[in-house]
């Protein structure tokens, strides 16, 4: 699952204001052979499925999101923030208090023992990969223009 960060009424703007871009790609129903199934409920048989691309939105992991939102001090279960709040956070907010290890490393053997024990089988699982200072850093530079310009619009940040 994934959280999109954006402006409160994004795609109307972006409609109104011609930057709303279509991006198109290959179904999944397509065949190696190239052959899309005609009664596909997502291409409806073109097998190319067809989405907007709109400026100003950030797609986070769920984690991801909610090790953001944290680390600002702001609540993942309010519905949207007004973009003043978002960029206090990011000002006072050092990159590096966002950085987040594994949750569990899937290779010693002290993982593996556990893993084994507590669902009877062998195998590796990993629950996190975490969030490292490079990616941190580029989720803060994304969403910076994005609450520049709510504040621009005078609308929240919100997301879904």
């Amino acid at each position: 699952m994934s959280v999109t960060i954006t402006i409160r009424s994004n795609a109307i703007w972006a409609k109104d204001n011609d930057q709303l871009n279509i991006k198109e790609s290959d179904c999944l129903c397509v065949s190696p052979n190239g052959e899309a199934i005609p009664t596909c409920l997502y291409c409806k048989g073109s097998g190319k499925i067809r989405y907007p691309e709109l400026p100003f939105e950030l797609n986070l992991t769920n984690t991801n999101f909610s090790t953001l939102w944290n680390a600002f001090g702001l609540d993942v279960d309010k519905e949207e923030y007004k973009a003043q709040e978002v960029l206090d956070a990011l000002e006072v907010t050092p990159v590096e208090s966002i950085v987040r290890a594994p949750d569990m490393k899937s290779d010693t053997d002290d993982f593996i023992h556990t893993v084994k024990k507590m669902f009877g089988m062998e195998g590796v699982v990993v629950h996190s990969h975490g969030l490292d200072l490079d990616q941190a850093q580029r989720y803060v530079d994304e969403l910076r223009p994005i609450v520049y310009e709510a504040k621009r619009r005078g609308k929240p940040i919100v997301w879904h």
